[in-house]
């Protein structure tokens, strides 16, 4: 075994969307209550997820949930209700450690309210439904399966998911 060179993957890393869509984060106010968004990832080997985290902006309300799902909207774990913590930091999420196999999953991300915030990347919404953002309405916590919609917010969430590589 060994462990792959990236101690995690986020929004910004090669497995997700990456660095070329040549956005800033800054923080903004949830897009809506109790909406879902979901953030592609394609992994090449086996990865190890231990914890996942978001950046949290300068205001924190109400509950988050963080979680991965399948390319078909099946959720795989999730951390459940959480209260947002931490202004201007990371907000790590201990989730049971999943092993994921090489293919496509979802990070994803729900909130409770729209006073939290969270660090985020405006990107257009036609750019974004390009890079495959997807979102679901009433999905908070996050369920054990959604019905993917296409995403209407300028919004990319800064989330991540820590893990150990296993070849």
């Amino acid at each position: 075994m060994r462990t792959i060179q990236r101690p995690s993957i986020y929004t910004q890393s090669a497995e997700s969307l990456g660095l070329f869509f040549g956005a800033s984060s800054a923080a903004a106010a949830w897009v809506a209550i109790n909406v879902a968004l979901f953030v592609p990832v394609k992994l090449e080997r086996p990865a190890l997820v231990k914890r996942l985290f978001c950046a949290n902006g300068n205001v924190v309300s109400g509950n988050i949930d963080m979680g991965i799902y399948t390319r078909d909207g099946a959720r795989i774990v999730s951390k459940g209700t959480t209260p947002q913590a931490g202004t201007t930091a990371l907000q790590f999420f201990d989730i049971t450690d999943t092993l994921l196999m090489p293919g496509q999953y979802f990070m994803a991300v729900a909130m409770d309210n729209t006073t939290g915030t969270l660090r985020r990347f405006n990107v257009s919404i036609i750019r974004q439904q390009h890079m495959g953002v997807l979102k679901a309405a009433s999905a908070f916590a996050l369920p054990s399966s959604v019905t993917f919609a296409t995403t209407a917010d300028n919004y990319i969430p800064n989330i991540g998911m820590e893990l150990l590589g296993i070849t």
